[in-house]
């Protein structure tokens, strides 16, 4: 399914993964490996769950805060039987009278309404006196109030809208988080990419790969700063959830760290860490000590020393299906060695020879990706 129908594939899981975040974040990854974007929810285009249109993935309606599922049902069923919406106004006067200003807001602010013309900004601004039109237009229709003039239209003519200064993309971003839970057509990363690539090693998605107790580099956004206090000396430190674009971990800033950050460090801000990955025991989840915060831009690239391939649970492969596997390797021969391990079976990596040293780029790792030997692939 994941070969022939991606974008079903990946709208089926999605909707399946709305309550595992880390779950629902790897499927939202997988999505530019196909070609495919995953759209802000839709007025027009959007299900009750993600759908999939014109080979693109729709957010669902139902996915949105404060949009409860029987008012989803009857904006669809509206729509499918008499058509789509043609601005704010028409799609206003089709709703019945369950439909309340607070889901209009999530509606507009979750981007529901962007294919209608008006930014977002407009939309807000002009809500209250909107809906306000709206229920004058509907109390003067029921009572058939008719204008002076003996025409079919009410009374209180047709709403203009009063332009908005537009939002800075950064709080869109914000609005889809809030309303959506996750960041749709964008991300604050996104900026800082470059950085990613030639700073960031570890993928906070697959902590099985994340290399322990070896000072590395995070690029992040602060989403959460818990500041506590330590039994013995009572100083100050601080619990830190960091975003990635891969997925969230807790990373720990002890005092004497703490006192040198505290100032300049603030939440939905982009920082660059340097720290180490932890882990007590087998059953903890994995944690990011850091040692310093800096900006994005001052991390130093780190080298790529190894490339790690796991296949998948196999007692044996024959030579025949690993050729594909042969030919990727070779048509990016380059000098960093390739590790082999196979998922299941506990031991140490199997060590290629020199002749399938290789240079890595993601073109690599997402061909690596496709055989359907590999299970995945890292880099340390």
């Amino acid at each position: 399914l994941k070969a022939n129908y991606p974008a079903e594939f990946l709208a089926a899981n999605l909707t399946n993964e709305m309550g595992n975040p880390a779950k629902f974040t790897e499927y939202l990854n997988l999505a530019p490996r196909y070609g495919l974007k995953i759209l802000p929810p839709s007025i027009n285009s959007s299900e009750k769950h993600f759908n999939v249109v014109d080979g693109n993935i729709v957010y669902g309606l139902a996915g949105i805060k404060n949009v409860g599922e029987n008012v989803v049902e009857e904006i669809i069923k509206e729509r499918n039987e008499h058509g789509p919406y043609t601005d704010f106004m028409n799609f206003l006067s089709r709703q019945g009278e369950g439909f309340s200003s607070k889901t209009a807001e999530s509606l507009i602010k979750a981007g529901a309404f962007n294919e209608l013309g008006i930014d977002r900004a407009t939309l807000l601004s002009n809500l209250e006196d909107a809906l306000r039109f709206d229920k004058d237009t509907k109390e003067a229709t029921a009572y058939g109030q008719l204008s002076l003039f003996g025409s079919d239209d009410p009374v209180v003519g047709e709403f203009k809208m009063k332009d908005a200064e537009p939002m800075p993309q950064s709080e869109v971003l914000q609005m889809e988080k809030d309303y959506l839970g996750f960041y749709i057509s964008g991300h604050p990363l996104d900026a800082y990419s470059d950085q990613i690539a030639a700073c960031v090693r570890a993928d906070i998605s697959d902590p099985d790969t994340i290399p322990l107790e070896q000072e590395t580099s995070v690029i992040a956004m602060i989403t959460a700063i818990r500041q506590v206090t330590t039994k013995a000396k009572k100083e100050k430190m601080a619990i830190i959830t960091l975003q990635t674009k891969t997925g969230d971990i807790d990373a720990v800033a002890f005092p004497k760290v703490y006192e040198t950050i505290r100032d300049r460090i603030a939440e939905d801000q982009v920082y660059g860490f340097r720290g180490q990955f932890k882990k007590k025991n087998a059953e903890e989840k994995v944690s990011f000590a850091i040692s310093e915060v800096l900006s994005p831009y001052e991390l130093k690239p780190e080298a790529i020393s190894l490339i790690h391939i796991q296949l998948g649970s196999r007692k044996s492969f024959a030579q025949d299906e690993l050729r594909n596997l042969q030919r990727i390797l070779q048509d990016h021969e380059g000098f960093t060695p390739v590790a082999f391990t196979v998922e299941g079976i506990d031991g140490e990596e199997l060590r290629a020879g020199g002749l399938y040293s290789i240079s890595y780029s993601d073109a690599l790792k997402n061909e690596l990706e496709d055989d359907p030997l590999v299970r995945k692939v890292w880099v340390s």
